[in-house]
């Protein structure tokens, strides 16, 4: 049996992670900061596209990808809150 778990917001809240990896990618690319919560529109639809609302068509869009992927793979995909389910 194979079990896949989409981690989106159902079993953990990945808030945290995913905001923190934006904030990331933002601060290495020069731009202004925002805050966490100015970012959780950002859990849930395609990371190109939410930075493409965030950065416009930009040439940045790919860099701003490459670090959050750089930044959430390697340290953010664990920082992460459990949700009380029960």
């Amino acid at each position: 049996m194979i079990a896949l778990f989409d981690l989106d917001g159902t079993l953990t809240n990945p808030k945290t992670g995913i905001t923190r990896s934006v904030q990331y990618a933002l601060d290495k690319l020069g731009r202004p900061a925002r805050e966490p919560d100015e970012l959780t529109w950002m859990i849930g639809p395609p990371i190109f596209a939410g930075f493409t609302e965030l950065l416009g068509e930009s040439d940045e869009v790919r860099d701003a990808v490459r670090l959050y992927r750089e930044r959430y793979g390697t340290i953010r995909l664990f920082d992460h809150d459990s949700l009380n389910v029960r």
